[in-house]
């Protein structure tokens, strides 16, 4: 289902590939290309799988710069769950949502590390489709129905 600027939520897929076929990007860019909108969210990461040497902490909550920070760090984010909540969200709603779906759940965005191969981005938010637009080549919208 493909939805107008004015209302969501949004799935995006980013595909964007370097000439040897690898993906051109990673976690660090897809925060960087939305940090004029979400400074101030929290984060929580779930099944998070990355080559380097820093890990990403899991089911704590971090802050945005905290997460591009540790981001920045690490080679390459293989898979991963990165949701994001606006900044007056405590640790009862993050426990609660866990079992909840997108839309359901008081978390403004997702960021999906899938295998290696993509990203796949869900937002409620227009500004972070616009955003995402302006950095990504290769931005599919994807069928809503498809994942709730």
């Amino acid at each position: 289902m493909r939805h107008d600027d004015k209302s969501g939520p949004w799935v995006l897929s980013i595909h964007d590939k370097d000439p040897q076929g690898f993906l051109a990007f990673d976690l660090r860019e897809i925060l960087e290309c939305l940090l004029p909108a979400i400074e101030p969210y929290r984060w929580v990461a779930y099944d998070v799988d990355v080559e380097g040497e820093f890990a990403i902490p899991e089911e704590e909550l971090l802050t945005t710069a905290a997460l591009l920070e540790t981001s920045r760090k690490i080679a390459q984010t293989i898979d991963g769950r990165f949701v994001g909540y606006e900044d007056n969200v405590d640790q009862a709603t993050i426990a609660v949502d866990c079992s909840r779906s997108f839309p359901r759940s008081q978390a403004v965005l997702e960021v999906v590390a899938v295998d290696s191969t993509l990203f796949d981005i869900l937002t409620k938010k227009a500004a972070h489709v616009a955003l995402l637009r302006s950095r990504f080549s290769d931005l599919r919208e994807e069928d809503t129905s498809q994942y709730w």
